[in-house]
């Protein structure tokens, strides 16, 4: 549960770089005003954000679960679309498409689907072993060997901030070529 309010926590700070940074190389006053807005909702939601992740941190003693996540995404679906920056938005949203894309084979049943998809624990030495399912825990955990549930939350929060600076990057290289 970490790694989805880690998650939101990237894409809060993604969407609050990307404002800042518009709002300084605008001359524009409605653009500014649009980016403007939308730090005035995102920021609520970050900070109260930022306490949650310290009560759901290993252990957590708080469980978020879907009626976070599923505000969450809509927080950002709002911010993105009255800022005026969907495209950019879906941008950020990059390791969820990964995920996505990840996971067609079984979510279309090209491939058997489990129930869950979460990858085997064993109780014996306490890590956490990657199934064949296509999502980006279980790839990890493939790639890079057993680990403990808080080793692995520390690698995919660092995976998310490798492509958040990759999208960022990518997002500047398109900037004049595209809009």
């Amino acid at each position: 549960m970490v790694l989805k309010l880690g998650r939101q926590l990237s894409y809060l700070l993604r969407v609050l770089i990307h404002n800042v940074m518009r709002i300084g190389s605008s001359k524009d006053l409605e653009t500014q005003q649009a980016h403007a807005f939308s730090i005035y909702l995102v920021l609520p939601f970050l900070t109260t954000s930022l306490a949650l992740l310290g009560f759901n941190w290993y252990p957590s003693s708080v469980f978020v679960g879907d009626t976070y996540t599923y505000f969450a995404g809509m927080t950002l679906a709002v911010v993105g679309i009255l800022g005026h920056f969907s495209e950019t938005l879906l941008l950020f949203f990059l390791p969820q498409v990964l995920n996505f894309l990840c996971s067609v084979p079984q979510l279309f049943h090209f491939v058997p689907c489990p129930r869950h998809r979460l990858p085997r624990f064993d109780t014996q030495t306490g890590l956490l072993t990657g199934t064949k399912d296509g999502n980006l825990v279980n790839i990890f955990l493939r790639l890079f060997g057993k680990c403990s549930e808080k080793s692995l939350c520390i690698r995919l929060l660092i995976f998310q901030a490798v492509s958040c600076l990759f999208c960022f990057w990518l997002r500047y290289m398109l900037t004049g070529w595209y809009k």
